[in-house]
């Protein structure tokens, strides 16, 4: 550094932003153009304000040489895609009273020390602050008149380190771009406002997206005086005032790299129930930014319905039944969505033991009563060995029946030492509504998710007794509905009929079963039960008895199977 330290102009040292920054100041400008009163005096500022809109939003749709950058190759020229970076510089003024009536320039060179022998390309100077203000209001105008406060210009080439005696090491060539920005006083003022301003450049880097890039920073700062100089080859600009500064690698950029960096981490997951069907989801973590969102299925959480802390912590609610059919992802203004899946699963050693993962053996349901049955369903890992229960225990949910249930416990299957077992029960009409389960441990990724066919067992339904024919010693019965198998079992005032007994009870398909009975095992009987298995017996009245002339012929001979 060398020049005037106490000139009342301080650059500070280049901030690199992401395109992210720019939807920002879109917003940021949009809220204001909004909050402006809609009178006569507010309509130069309201222009002011469109104008930048549009140019911000027009830098979405950059030049081809912006995007692209053309190498010399054999036979033709190579084409790359070119990085882009916003390079942004906070600058400090406070005009001391050796300059009134003066502006104060910042001029910034960026000089590439990429291989490339090009500098950066320029996309466009963006100052932060609106570049006008409001100075006074003129009574006999009858209006308010506005004036500019910030000058945005490139340069052909910087000024040139004029103090005597000074060197800072910089040297002009040909990698240089040149920026500038003018701060002067407004209307009814004699000095520059006091305070900090932000200003940005937007550059088109002469390197691609996954290299790296490096500049040196020169920057050179001055008052220039408003008033026209005495003689006519005479510089406005303040000699006294002039400094220079040189910031070796003071730009280093390697997108690909820093966005890798800045993804979301995952620590920790867990989850406790939040209400009916919903769950509460807490993750511990790194770069949980403001606009990091969740997302799962068609889902997509972001803002107020996300709590972050301390860019380290963060909860949100949501449907359980959302988070058992769909994997999780964590979305951010940096690099690709991330799953949101516990630690462990991301490594080798856990991914390879053989009791990693969840597979349904099978899916069964029982029936307890009319009302309700139990969901019995085993579970082995994926490589067909005993899971760890400690990994599903308070930390899966079943999806059956219509609704999601918590897993608190598992015990080892009866018959299958390698297998673990879970139970819970459920309304049977919903069972019967909803026959597809779901297992999934949550944030354990696809490998911890199964699904398969829920088996309603002994699932029967009678609807009537109907009379086929009658003899003066027996009578041929049917019995309507369904789910019916060999297992059937008809119970007549005490007597049970079976595939097994004689006479045989027989199993037309699935819809019917028939028997014949002795008339004298019928006297004074209402009614017979049905049943099958697990299933609870079914009650239905018997019907007359008296046949009809048609069925008074003798039934054809039935040969119960063997």
């Amino acid at each position: 550094m060398c020049g005037n330290t106490e000139s009342g102009i301080v650059a500070g040292r280049p901030k690199l932003f992401d395109d992210r920054t720019l939807a920002l100041l879109v917003d940021s400008l949009e809220s204001r153009l909004k909050r402006l009163d809609p009178g006569a005096g507010m309509l130069a500022e309201r222009t002011q304000l469109n104008y930048q809109l549009t140019n911000l939003r027009a830098l979405s749709d950059r030049a081809l040489s912006d995007r692209v950058l053309l190498l010399p190759s054999r036979g033709g020229s190579q084409a790359l895609p070119r990085a882009q970076a916003l390079v942004g510089f906070q600058v400090s003024l406070d005009p001391k009273d050796a300059y009134v009536n003066a502006v104060a320039e910042v001029e910034i060179t960026i000089t590439s020390k990429a291989g490339i022998r090009q500098p950066p390309a320029l996309v466009a100077l963006l100052p932060r602050e609106k570049t006008f203000n409001a100075a006074m209001v003129s009574k006999e105008a009858g209006g308010a008149l506005q004036d500019t406060d910030t000058i945005s210009m490139e340069r052909l080439s910087p000024t040139r380190e004029q103090v005597r005696g000074c060197a800072t090491g910089y040297h002009e060539g040909e990698r240089d771009i040149t920026l500038a920005w003018q701060f002067k006083p407004v209307f009814g003022k004699d000095r520059v406002d006091p305070g900090a301003r932000q200003v940005y450049a937007l550059l088109a880097l002469p390197t691609s997206a996954s290299e790296e890039y490096l500049a040196d920073v020169h920057v050179h700062t001055h008052w220039r005086t408003l008033k026209r100089p005495k003689h006519k080859n005479a510089s406005d600009l303040i000699e006294d005032s002039m400094r220079d500064e040189l910031w070796p690698d003071a730009i280093r950029y390697n997108p690909a790299e820093m966005e890798a960096s800045l993804k979301p981490k995952i620590n920790d997951l867990r989850f406790v129930p939040a209400g009916p069907g919903q769950v509460l989801v807490m993750a511990d973590g790194d770069n949980f930014l403001a606009d990091t969102s969740v997302m799962f299925g068609n889902v997509t959480q972001t803002g107020p319905s996300l709590s972050i802390q301390r860019e380290k912590h963060l909860q949100f609610t949501a449907p359980a039944q959302s988070l058992t059919d769909n994997d999780l992802f964590l979305t951010g203004r940096f690099a690709v969505p991330v799953p949101l899946v516990d630690a462990h699963a991301t490594q080798q050693q856990w991914t390879s033991d053989p009791a990693w993962g969840l597979k349904i053996e099978y899916a069964r349901a029982h029936p307890k009563d009319s009302l309700q049955c139990e969901i019995r369903i085993k579970l082995k890992s994926r490589q067909r060995k005993k899971p760890l229960p400690e990994m599903i225990v308070n930390r899966t949910l079943v999806s059956a029946a219509g609704r999601v249930f918590p897993v608190t416990g598992v015990e080892t299957e009866p018959t299958d030492s390698d297998a673990l077992l879970i139970r819970f029960d459920a309304p049977t009409a919903d069972v019967r509504a909803s026959r597809q389960v779901t297992v999934a441990r949550l944030f354990g990724g696809e490998l911890y998710r199964d699904s398969a066919e829920l088996v309603l067992e002994d699932d029967i339904t009678a609807t009537t007794v109907s009379l086929l024919a009658a003899t003066q010693d027996d009578v041929m019965l049917a019995v309507s509905g369904s789910g019916f198998s060999s297992l059937a079992v008809v119970q007549i005032a005490g007597t049970a009929y079976t595939r097994w007994t004689k006479p045989a009870l027989l199993v037309d398909g699935s819809t019917m079963l028939t028997l014949k009975v002795r008339r004298q095992a019928l006297e004074g009987v209402k009614q017979l039960t049905v049943g099958q298995g697990f299933a609870q017996p079914l009650i239905l009245p018997i019907p007359d008895l008296t046949p009809n002339e048609a069925s008074r012929m003798k039934p054809r001979r039935r040969v119960p199977p063997k």
